[in-house]
């Protein structure tokens, strides 16, 4: 899957990562200059390189206004904001038409002892056949012990139109390492009223202790692994209160990069671990983006995906992502769910073990509202583009071969390219059918190539971007990670809560060392709350709160423009660690009616600014 492979690459660029992340406060020190209560804007830098943004940006702002309005009712989910840039924005996300008028066909209880996914293909075969639109639950437990053999996911959900899983509080307990729900190629399918859950270990507690002079990690027995259970994650602990501590050390161990070894009795070595105090605590993760709990896809022919609803939905654990997207033409809403670990788990310490929400190819129209997020094991929500690096360039034949994810990619499609610095470089037109090279990669003729592309080059895909999402009203709390990353245009970040995550909060950027983002356009964050705020590490980015910027292929800042018309208004900012507003590589961003306040007193300026134009703070 690419986005293991992407994150492979960024750990092994970080040494392999024997200890990621391990520094205090005091990290912060370069940016304090002023006393929180100042107000002032810091310009370390306002000269960025303007190059071509103007062109890229004339390209990336995105749609405003949903396709789906023309035809959309009143059963609609619809959203609409002022921009940033002061311009009107809104999203619909069409619902079956039989919401209010429901053909049920329902499954019974199913023993526990059985599987029940041949019980739930019967059902969903039967509800087709006999022109039902509602499949309905018996608000029991249905435990899935095997995958079906085409796309190896538990539960597949394909081809369906104007239809409803009414779950009426039951329970869905997935067992393998494989997607648990997997929706392909359906229109205007709503899931409601469900709890999905693993039973497949994927986190457990882990304690540092001494034996034989060197510190050991021993596993809770309440988990017991063995030989054949890998470590892929710690993160750090406090376990009486279940928390994360803020700053606290990270390490984590890429496939093939040196890794823990189970020495029996519960018990892992790694060299690693005598840099750790004794006694310490961790959430271990046992799997490297294992199976996503839910994964939307689609594929750009007739009946792509679009407008899929999520409300009451329990995600309680998975060995990978709990939301993952991917392949979506447009419609997605989270609404009123919680993401969050059982308490009384046998299986799992933790809840998600990645991402909370990851939406890699999303179209527009995307709603994510009043739902609960927490103990996850990184970041809770990444709005994300992909960024193709060429792999290959023909320019005599005017062909070349693109990666991470390319197969979206289809003949009619406008593509973006980009120095390895980040610089807009022109476009092209893709001229043929893209051809499968291997490895996620594939091949396609252009009606002509822009002047220098070289195999350091990047593209990104103009015709697939994604726009219109609106996050609001959802609380995020104790995630060792951040609250969003927006990486994408005419975005809506209101009335959320994070509290206690031990990284920053929000993120507005794109990022070439990830292969990820559009860039920030058009971006809106109104009246947030963010209450114990955490820090990220190292690089020259100036990490706050709030941070605004764009990220080289090196990791650090880029030279160059990435953002534009962006509005932090009327955000609450409390008990902070690090910065509380940066503003980077961005151009014509408006703060205005913020508040900001720091764990400790001393001196921090409010808001810094770098490589930026048009920034201000009133």
């Amino acid at each position: 899957m690419q986005i293991k492979n992407r994150r492979s690459a960024l750990l092994t660029f970080f040494g392999a990562i024997v200890i990621l992340l391990g520094v205090r406060c005091s990290e912060t020190n370069s940016l304090h200059t002023q006393s929180p209560s100042s107000s002032h804007t810091n310009p370390i830098n306002s000269s960025p390189d303007a190059g071509n943004f103007d062109d890229w940006s004339a390209m990336a702002q995105g749609n405003t206004v949903s396709p789906a309005k023309s035809v959309s009712t009143s059963l609609d989910l619809s959203t609409a904001w002022t921009g940033a840039d002061g311009k009107p924005v809104q999203l619909v996300v069409r619902q079956p038409a039989s919401l209010n008028s429901r053909i049920r066909v329902t499954i019974g209880p199913v023993n526990s002892a059985e599987d029940a996914r041949p019980y739930f293909e019967s059902a969903l075969a039967k509800a087709v056949q006999s022109g039902a639109n509602t499949l309905s639950l018996s608000g029991g437990t249905y435990n899935f012990l095997t995958t079906e053999n085409a796309n190896k996911s538990h539960l597949l959900l394909q081809n369906l139109k104007d239809f409803i899983i009414e779950g009426n509080g039951s329970v869905l307990n997935f067992s393998q390492n494989s997607n648990g729900i997997l929706i392909q190629q359906s229109q205007r399918l709503r899931l409601e009223n469900l709890t999905v859950n693993y039973t497949l270990l994927s986190t457990s507690l882990g304690r540092i202790a001494l034996q034989d002079g060197h510190n050991v990690l021993v596993i809770d027995s309440k988990y017991p692994v063995n030989e054949k259970v890998d470590i892929f994650q710690l993160a750090e602990v406090e376990p009486a209160s279940k928390t994360f501590v803020t700053g606290g050390v990270r390490l984590i161990f890429a496939p093939g990069a040196e890794r823990p070894v189970n020495i029996g009795n519960q018990t892992y070595q790694f060299s690693g671990f005598d840099k750790l105090k004794a006694n310490t605590s961790f959430l271990v993760i046992n799997q490297w983006y294992g199976g996503q709990a839910i994964r939307v896809d689609g594929f750009r022919k007739p009946g792509q995906t679009e407008d899929i609803t999520f409300s009451k939905v329990n995600l309680q654990s998975t060995p990978g992502m709990g939301l993952f997207v991917t392949g979506l033409k447009r419609g997605l809403a989270l609404l009123d769910s919680n993401f969050a670990p059982d308490p009384n788990s046998t299986s799992n310490y933790g809840g998600v073990a990645w991402d909370g929400v990851h939406i890699f190819m999303g179209g527009g129209d995307v709603l994510i509202k009043g739902n609960h997020f927490a103990f996850l094991g990184d970041d809770t929500m990444n709005l994300n583009f992909p960024i193709h690096p060429v792999l290959n360039v023909d320019a005599q034949g005017k062909t070349i071969t693109l990666g991470n994810s390319s197969r979206f990619i289809a003949k009619g499609d406008k593509l973006a390219f980009f120095d390895a610095q980040g610089q807009y470089s022109g476009y092209a037109t893709v001229d043929s059918d893209i051809v499968t090279a291997g490895g996620g990669n594939n091949s396609m003729q252009l009606d002509g190539l822009p002047a220098n592309v070289t195999t350091k080059s990047f593209v990104r895909n103009v015709s697939l971007i994604s726009s219109r999402y609106a996050i609001t009203d959802n609380i995020i709390e104790n995630t060792n990670g951040h609250g969003v990353l927006v990486q994408i245009p005419n975005v809506l970040v209101s009335n959320n809560t994070f509290k206690s995550i031990d990284r920053n909060a929000i993120r507005l950027l794109s990022s070439t060392s990830w292969r990820e983002g559009v860039g920030a356009f058009n971006v809106a964050v109104r009246n947030n709350t963010v209450m114990n705020g955490g820090l990220d590490p190292g690089r020259n980015i100036p990490w706050s709160a709030i941070t605004a910027y764009g990220q080289g292929h090196d990791g650090n800042l880029q030279d160059n423009l990435i953002n534009e018309n962006i509005e932090i208004s009327d955000n609450k900012l409390q008990n902070l660690k690090q910065g509380c507003i940066a503003i980077a590589n961005s151009r014509n961003v408006k703060i205005k009616n913020n508040t900001c306040s720091y764990v400790t007193s001393g001196s921090t300026t409010n808001v810094v600014t770098t490589r930026s134009v048009n920034v201000v703070n009133d």
